[in-house]
């Protein structure tokens, strides 16, 4: 999983503004790719609160609502699919999502 700090900066005014990463819909959506891309066949079966814990390792209303947020944001970028089978509803990572994820990853690293 990615190791982030709490804080955000503001480089223009050096304005410094503590913050929950993980209420950030953005953010939680990089992790959603990130379990997906490990698991590009199988997916993760769409379960509010089992992506909850397993993404944020919690479940609470407003996590919950920052996955949903996360996946409609996904969803509506082609990065996911939310696919319908026997056993209910998977999500899917399209090959979008794989080259995004890759391109984020790539970005992360080259950070100093």
């Amino acid at each position: 999983m990615m190791k982030s700090k709490n804080i955000i900066v503001n480089r223009m005014s050096d304005w410094y503004q503590n913050t929950s990463i993980s209420s950030d819909p953005f953010y939680v959506a990089m992790l959603i790719l990130d379990k997906l891309s490990t698991r590009m066949k199988i997916g993760i079966k769409y379960n509010r609160e089992h992506m909850s814990l397993m993404i944020m390792g919690q479940v609470n209303p407003e996590v919950i609502k920052t996955i949903d947020e996360a996946i409609v944001l996904l969803i509506s970028r082609k990065l996911l699919l939310l696919q319908t089978n026997n056993n209910g509803k998977n999500l899917m990572i399209t090959k979008e999502g794989i080259a995004t994820y890759d391109k984020f990853k790539e970005e992360i690293t080259n950070v100093d």
